[in-house]
Order: structure tokens, then C-alpha cells, then sequence
């Protein structure tokens, strides 16, 4: 992992960016590394728009980065040392947040976004576009959430080995925060129980296969990381579900993607999709 990558904070002026702004600084300065503060001056593909109009775009967003600047100083103390950056770029919105993501440790939004200046509303087909295709990991910001106060983390481990990425951010930041790290491995989706309703079905050895599956998925991470309390937890539920409800109880949930594909459900997961808009807590999604 290179550690001169910076933490890069998406601002758009909306209370949501600040408050990715502040779990950002947070970030940075926990792993000791840069804060980035970009804006990404959308409308320049209306090529009939008076020059004027332009203007006034890139003026509000360098106001909304300064301002940015002023939030990440505040929240973690004028006196703190912590080098922090502002750029503004223009074009495509997504485009421009994925390039960023080329050069990050992490690439931080707010659960939702302000005005075409720079972020729109992220729930939905921005946050699952740059989710599917950010360079690095994103975290996406509800407005409300502190960095730290349960020191726990949540990590979702579906039993494959797209899962080692995931698990392996989720050992690093709980080591970095000296957080317990609670994995959770979910192997009954929604339906199964009333599916097998009546028929003998022996559950006490299906639940001690998925428990040997998740010790499997955290085999050689905790002697990598000695340092990390982990807690086990098998549910027989939705994941998606399970992760929300655990959400408001921890200071972030870590899940995996699937990669990329055509469809939506592909790229993401649908546990991924529906906890984009579920999650009470920082989201972190890991290719």
C-alpha cells in the first residue's frame, strides 16, 4: 500500500460534504497522511451557457473548498498538524471522482450532495457508479456520524474470496483506530426459513458449516494483526439487513463489491446497493 496517497474528500457545499470533510480530516490524521479537498465544477458540457455562468461556478466551488478547509481545521484542532490540499476540476462528475480515486488511500463523500457545483444527490446511481468503479475505497458520510465514539467496526464477509480485500481494509483500520472488529458472515437469505417451514432440516449443523466457512474467511488475519479483538457473529438472516441494524451500534461498516459487470446487481452486490441507503454509520465499500 503506498502511503502517500491522500485521503481526497468530495465537497460540494452541502452540510452532507462537510461532514464528509470532517470524517476525512479524521481519517488523515489517524493514518498520518494528506487531506485532499476536491470539487468537481459540473456544466461545463453546456457549451451555450454566457461565460458567466461558469464563473460563478468555479467561484462557489472554490468557496465551498475554502470553507471545506475551515471544517477539517476546526474539527481537528487549529494546532494539529495536517497538510491540506484544494483542487477543482471540471467535467463529468463520476469521471472526475473515479480519477481521483486513482490517486487516493480513500475517497470520502457525503451520504447525499448539494448542487451541480460538485455533488449531487449520492444514494443512487452516483454513489453506486463510483462504488463499481473508484480506484480505491470509498467511504460514503451520513450527515450525523461521528468517527469514532463505539469503537467498533463491522466487517461483512460473504464466505468467497472477493471477501479478502474487505476483511483485509477492515483488519487495517481497526488496528489504526485500536477498535474490536466485529465480522459478521449471514447465510440464510430472506425466504429460506419459511421455504423449509415443516420439514426437517438439520439447522445446528448447517450453522456450525457457515461458522467454520467464517473462520476460514479471518484464517491468518488475526496473526497478522495480533493487535485486533475480533468477534465472530453468524447470522441467519439478509445481510443487507443484518449490516443496517448493526449499523447504528458501530463506527463504520466495511463490505466488498463484486466487481465489475453490466448489470447493477453485478457490480455491487445488492448487500452493497441497499445499505447505500440503510447504513447509519460510515460506509466503507472495498473492490
Amino acid at each position: 500500500m503506498n502511503e502517500n496517497l491522500p485521503v481526497t474528500a468530495g465537497v460540494d457545499g452541502s452540510e452532507e460534504s462537510y461532514a464528509a470533510v470532517r470524517w476525512a480530516a479524521r481519517e488523515a490524521l489517524v493514518t498520518n497522511r494528506r487531506l485532499v479537498l476536491l470539487s468537481v465544477a459540473g456544466g461545463y458540457l453546456s457549451t451555450w451557457m454566457p461565460a458567466s455562468y461558469f464563473e460563478d461556478i468555479e467561484r462557489d466551488s472554490w468557496a465551498a473548498l475554502e470553507r471545506a478547509e475551515r471544517v477539517a481545521r476546526d474539527e481537528i484542532g487549529e494546532s494539529t498538524s495536517l497538510d491540506i490540499g484544494k483542487q477543482l476540476t471540471k467535467g463529468p462528475l463520476v469521471r472526475e471522482l473515479v480519477h481521483a480515486s486513482e490517486r487516493a488511500h480513500k475517497l470520502v463523500v457525503g451520504a447525499r450532495g448539494g448542487n451541480e457545483s460538485g455533488l449531487p444527490r449520492v444514494i443512487g446511481s452516483t454513489a453506486a457508479g463510483l462504488a463499481a468503479h473508484a480506484a480505491c475505497p470509498l467511504a460514503i458520510i451520513p450527515l450525523h456520524a461521528e468517527y469514532a465514539t463505539a469503537n467498533r467496526i463491522a466487517v461483512g464477509i460473504d464466505g468467497k474470496r472477493r471477501s479478502d480485500n474487505a476483511i483485509g481494509v477492515a483488519f487495517e483500520e481497526a488496528s489504526a483506530r485500536g477498535a474490536e472488529l466485529v465480522a459478521v458472515y449471514t447465510w440464510e437469505e430472506a425466504g429460506f426459513s419459511s421455504a423449509l417451514a415443516g420439514h426437517d432440516f438439520p439447522w445446528d449443523e448447517a450453522r456450525i458449516a457457515e461458522e467454520i466457512i467464517l473462520a476460514e474467511a479471518l484464517a491468518g488475519w488475526s496473526e497478522k494483526f495480533p493487535d485486533v479483538d475480533v468477534s465472530r457473529t453468524v447470522v441467519s438472516d439478509n445481510a443487507a439487513r443484518t449490516l443496517a441494524k448493526l449499523s447504528a451500534t458501530v463506527d463504520l461498516v466495511i463490505v466488498g463489491s463484486s466487481g465489475r459487470g453490466g448489470f447493477m446487481g453485478l457490480i455491487l452486490g445488492s448487500t452493497s446497493i441497499a445499505l447505500l441507503d440503510t447504513a447509519q454509520s460510515p460506509l466503507l465499500i472495498v473492490h
